[in-house]
């Protein structure tokens, strides 16, 4: 439904509001609470105080939390300065946590929300492509675990989603890239359609045109609403967002690349298998990459990257059952399957994308 401050998308379990500027609504349509404990990371402290003012208008009490940079916003210890400083402003079950950034002040915001007092409710106010598309809708929050990568965590839904897509005006090209690789794997596992939109426009969503970056978005955000409200907790159908994301994540650990970079290189992979064991015709993995380059991304990982050193990541991989390997393959493009692989099949894929 359209509303005065934007879209608001029903994803079932809660709303999602979705515009230009709704940055400064979100106290309207925020949970009631009587302190607002605020993370946010040092990119993202304008946009964490924007959302202060529009609470402060409800004279709520509020406490604006930073935490480090990057994946150092998801090491346990931070998770437990974020306890002692909940303990300091004598936080209580009935207030609230907004997680204001990118994915990993979402994931680490969100953890700390499921686990402090056993639950406190939860905001997510992404302010990256990447987590407005991606990290913010599922429930999915988390910690990570030495090198290995969200492997302490829980599925715990928010009480509402603040996408404001004026906030993706300041992010470098890079960051959108980064953004669209899950954007793009939308289209190549569920919506044919989508992914000719984007095929169309892939100029404007890199200017940043903000009717593209909108219409990116929302289809991106009811996309993946639309599985999770199939398969919360991953033991079906939401696998197939894993598109990518088996050799992806291995490849994002090791060479140290960005999540999106690394996916896509996840996704070529995946790819070249698909058409191996012939389930996948060889133009439609020329269409993926075609796209996949357009938007800014690579096919290989161009790094003296350690092949053994991925695969370990992989035999790791917490999705993995009862020992067995399983990767998201397309058929063709709009649709996918979960297919159960060899080590070999993987080592196989991941020696084509390695230079």
């Amino acid at each position: 439904m359209t509303h005065a401050s934007g879209l608001l998308l029903d994803l079932g379990q809660y709303p999602v509001l979705l515009g230009r500027g709704t940055l400064k609504a979100c106290g309207t349509h925020a949970p009631i609470c009587s302190r607002a404990f605020i993370i946010h990371q040092a990119a993202s402290k304008k946009y964490a105080q924007t959302v202060a003012e529009s609470l402060d208008e409800r004279k709520t009490d509020l406490a604006l939390v930073e935490v480090p940079d990057g994946e150092k916003a998801k090491e346990l210890d931070q998770v437990e300065v974020l306890y002692e400083k909940a303990l300091d402003a004598k936080l209580e079950r009935t207030d609230a946590v907004f997680a204001v950034g990118g994915g990993c002040v979402g994931d680490a915001a969100g953890f700390f929300a499921a686990t402090y007092l056993r639950g406190l409710q939860l905001v997510h106010v992404p302010t990256t492509l990447l987590a407005q598309v991606d990290s913010s809708i599922g429930g999915k929050v988390g910690v990570n675990l030495g090198a290995t990568k969200n492997m302490v965590g829980s599925f715990y839904q928010p009480e509402l989603v603040v996408d404001d897509i004026d906030a993706l005006q300041s992010l470098p090209p890079m960051q959108i890239s980064n953004g669209l690789a899950e954007v793009i794997k939308y289209g190549l596992i569920r919506d044919s359609d989508f992914l000719r939109y984007l095929e169309k426009n892939m100029d404007a969503v890199q200017a940043k045109d903000p009717g593209a970056l909108l219409h990116v978005v929302q289809q991106s955000v009811q996309h993946k609403g639309t599985v999770v409200a199939q398969d919360e907790r991953e033991a079906g159908s939401r696998m197939t967002l894993n598109y990518g994301h088996t050799l992806g994540h291995g490849i994002e650990t090791v060479c140290g690349l960005p999540h999106g970079f690394a996916i896509a290189i996840g996704m070529h992979a995946a790819g070249i298998l698909a058409v191996e064991k012939g389930l996948l015709e060889k133009q439609d993995l020329e269409r993926q990459n075609d796209l996949i380059q357009a938007a800014g991304l690579a096919l290989v990982a161009k790094t003296k990257a350690d092949a053994e050193g991925i695969m370990e990541k992989v035999r790791n991989d917490k999705k993995r059952t009862a020992g067995k390997l399983r990767m998201v393959l397309l058929d063709k493009i709009g649709n996918c399957r979960i297919v159960e692989v060899t080590e070999k099949d993987a080592q196989f894929a991941l020696e084509q994308v390695l230079e």
